[in-house]
């Protein structure tokens, strides 16, 4: 006669190796999808030409009309102005040196 320890190490044992079945079942079943990266790749080279057909003529609904509403709008950054300029609302006081001067 089996101990009580011994049929709950067979049962456990059992739930596992019949869960590892399933699993293994439900993993042998999954369908891949047709593979669409050549249309896709395609797709996006028409929308691109013709994106950049509307763009050379100037025209700015059609090159607006590409994008969603709530696409974000990039524009670069404008170039930072000289340091004489950026430090000049400081007043007379301020200096900024690069170098040291020399004789000093």
């Amino acid at each position: 006669m089996r101990s009580r320890c011994e049929k709950g190490q067979v049962s456990k044992w059992a739930f596992c190796g019949c869960l590892a079945l399933l699993l293994l079942a439900s993993a042998c079943n999954q369908q891949t999808s047709a593979d669409t990266r050549a249309a896709d790749e395609s797709a996006i080279r028409d929308l691109d030409a013709q994106w950049s057909k509307t763009a050379a003529a100037n025209d700015l609904e059609g090159t607006v009309s590409y994008h969603s509403d709530d696409a974000p709008c990039c524009l670069p950054t404008p170039p930072s102005p000289p340091a004489s300029k950026r430090f000049a609302p400081c007043g007379p006081r301020f200096s900024v040196r690069a170098f040291p001067c020399p004789g000093r």
